[in-house]
């Protein structure tokens, strides 16, 4: 009976979705070297059983009693039974956070485990797990919403990416809100804030995450990014620069001041300056940027900056990108600051002198 073919067995009986505690058991009892048996790429009798959509605590508990090492044992993908476990999208939820309670609390250093690839376990639960699992492990590992795989931190990849649900993205953030709330405060990812990201993204939940953190921390929408040593932008800003109208309402609705903040350059751009700037790139996303600033702020039209909007707006049209919107965003501009049809830049040139020179 100590022959490894018999090893395996155990193994077979974990990886079958038939499994029942009674089979693991008698296997246990009748090949002694069972616990120990590895199969080709790795992986441990335990590993096979966090991927069974029917495996269940009792069972886990008695193969791990008997190879408490197998816990921090990794497959040749550097992949441990926790991670599998995460990945196991049939196993009903409930069961799921049962398990994961019991690997935590057995090896609470599994939650810190990463693969080769460098992901952790909680960037695997956040994608097919239920919001209180992957809660489960950042309670045992809170910094792994700060690790980074491919440059990326974890808790930018939960908010801000689609294959990530909504409802695990904004229960991940509410809980980390409400319980490290200065973790998510000081957080920053190439000097920027996780409201400037959320104001730089275009994904719906990108607006309700904006809501979140403005109220948990007010302080954040008039907080300057790093990202540059040339200018640094509030997070309306950003959102006016990437035509991002949903976050720019939910930004004036709840801070109506940041209309007139100014970022740290040279120039002392207002955020209908980058809206203006939006223009070049996304023109119908930026001409309702500006329609809504100047209906929310008629005097915006006359914030000078380094020129008025009027000239930027000039400056930025092309016949590529000139349309029926785009003129009545002039003529909104004009009837709001007549007096900038006649005002010069700092090269002398007048709003129809730029019009005409964007238009070749």
């Amino acid at each position: 009976m100590e022959d490894s073919t018999y090893d395996i067995l155990l193994i077979d009986v974990c990886a079958n979705y038939c499994v029942t505690y009674e089979m693991v058991q008698c296997v246990i009892e009748h090949v002694p070297g069972a616990f120990s048996a590895v199969d080709s790429v790795g992986a441990t009798p335990l590993h096979f059983l966090c991927l069974n959509k029917n495996v269940t605590r009792d069972i886990v508990r008695c193969v791990f009693d008997g190879n408490q090492a197998a816990l921090l044992k990794q497959d040749e993908g550097g992949w441990t039974p926790l991670v599998y476990l995460c990945c196991n999208e049939a196993l009903d939820e409930t069961v799921a956070v049962e398990i994961s309670t019991l690997l935590l609390e057995m090896c609470p250093e599994s939650a810190q485990c990463s693969t080769h690839g460098g992901y952790l376990p909680i960037s695997f639960a956040c994608r097919y797990c239920s919001p209180k699992f992957c809660w489960k492990l950042i309670q045992k590992f809170p910094e792994s919403i700060q690790h980074e795989v491919n440059g990326v931190p974890v808790v930018y990849h939960v908010l801000f990416t689609s294959s990530i649900d909504d409802s695990v993205a904004f229960a991940v953030l509410k809980m980390l809100l409400e319980n490290y709330p200065r973790m998510v405060r000081d957080f920053r990812w190439n000097g920027q804030s996780l409201l400037h990201h959320a104001a730089s993204n275009h994904l719906p939940r990108a607006v309700r995450v904006c809501h979140l953190l403005i109220r948990a921390f007010r302080g954040l929408v008039l907080e300057l990014d790093e990202s540059t040593d040339d200018i640094q932008l509030q997070p309306l800003h950003f959102a006016c620069l990437r035509g991002n109208l949903p976050v720019v309402e939910c930004i004036l609705e709840m801070c109506p001041d940041t209309i007139s903040g100014e970022c740290e350059s040279s120039g002392d751009h207002s955020p209908i300056h980058f809206a203006i700037c939006a223009l070049k790139k996304t023109p119908l996303a930026a001409v309702e940027v500006v329609k809504f600033l100047l209906s929310v702020d008629p005097s915006v039209a006359s914030q000078e900056g380094i020129a008025f909007p009027l000239i930027y707006a000039c400056s930025a049209t092309k016949a590529s990108n000139l349309n029926a919107g785009l003129s009545r965003c002039y003529q909104y501009l004009v009837d709001l600051n007549i007096e900038s049809l006649l005002v010069a830049d700092n090269w002398g040139d007048t709003p129809l002198h730029c019009a005409c020179l964007g238009r070749r």
